[in-house]
């Protein structure tokens, strides 16, 4: 029996648009593929116009899409355009509220327009949505280390380790807490395993060298302090530090030489101020103490007379 030509014919149509259809998907998708790819790259190279352009154009074949949402976000978040970043997260959040990366990314933002409160929120869902992401901890636990709550930080970062054994900051954060709340001998450890991961971070050297101070082992944090200023000749801590390890020793003169540096690093630093001009006066050199005394008087009698007193003249 004859096919009737008519409906052979509509088959065929059927068939090609069909086709024509399912050819159009494979070319839309390959076309989200490379937008995606090259946005990619050209983020990577810092180029943020046409980044942004080739986001938005893997956005028009998939509105959804949350690496051009996302990177979007970030991408207007660098540039200082924190409206533009953040309609780009609402988006982002609308088409996954459950993706983690969202919410870090956010946070950083905040951060960036001093907002550490809205920042904090943002960190805190980062962690509660994926709690064995050590990069998303060690973001929440820096500013939890800059709001003192040191309970909080513990908790959220110690358990990481059982994931994550890589990240330095989040020893170095664990090991800043403990040392708030002396625990001198534990913090060590954790300085010690933060700079054996990351030997070139002139602070995880430093809070090393800090915590072997204070449990007394004062060889040991002279040799750190001294390797930290090789690595940061400026670092205002350390010297301001291995001063005071030297007045604890009786070296004053060499006390002396690193409060000099100290004032050199920050001259407007109080503290600094103070440790050097009691070191003059201990040394029984007033007339460099002098002009050190009146500057202080200016700026803050009472650091004048902790001087005085420091230096053995009240």
């Amino acid at each position: 029996m004859q096919k009737d030509p008519k409906l052979r014919k509509k088959f065929f149509f059927v068939i090609l648009v069909t086709f024509s259809l399912a050819t159009g998907y494979v070319r839309a998708i390959d076309s989200l593929g490379i937008c995606l790819k090259n946005g990619g790259h050209a983020f990577a190279q810092n180029d943020y116009a046409e980044a942004i352009r080739c986001f938005n154009k893997a956005l028009e074949f998939d509105s959804l899409n949350l690496i051009a949402l996302k990177t979007l976000g970030v991408i207007y978040s660098d540039m200082g355009n924190y409206d533009e970043s953040h309609y780009f997260y609402d988006r982002a959040i609308q088409a996954d509220s459950t993706d983690a990366a969202i919410y870090n990314s956010r946070g950083i933002t905040y951060l960036s327009m001093g907002d550490t409160t809205s920042a904090m929120a943002m960190h805190r869902r980062a962690v509660q949505l994926d709690p064995e992401n050590a990069r998303f901890a060690a973001n929440l636990g820096s500013i939890l280390l800059r709001r003192q709550r040191l309970t909080e930080l513990l908790t959220t970062l110690k358990p990481v380790l059982k994931y994550d054994t890589t990240n330095a900051q989040v020893y170095y954060l664990i090991g800043r807490a403990l040392l708030a709340a002396g625990k001198y001998y534990e913090c060590e450890e954790y300085f010690n395993r933060a700079y054996a991961l990351k030997p070139s971070n002139t602070q995880y050297l430093y809070y090393q060298a800090v915590a072997r101070h204070e449990v007394g082992n004062v060889v040991e944090a002279e040799i750190g302090l001294k390797k930290t200023l090789e690595k940061e000749p400026g670092h205002f801590d350390a010297h301001m530090r291995l001063g005071v390890l030297y007045i604890l020793a009786g070296r004053d003169r060499e006390a002396m030489e690193q409060f000099k540096k100290a004032v050199e690093a920050r001259p407007d630093d109080i503290s600094a101020r103070v440790a050097l001009g009691s070191a003059y006066l201990r040394q029984n050199m007033d007339e460099q103490a002098e002009p050190i005394y009146y500057w202080l008087q200016k700026r803050d009698p009472k650091a004048a007379e902790k001087m005085m007193r420091l230096g053995g003249r009240q």
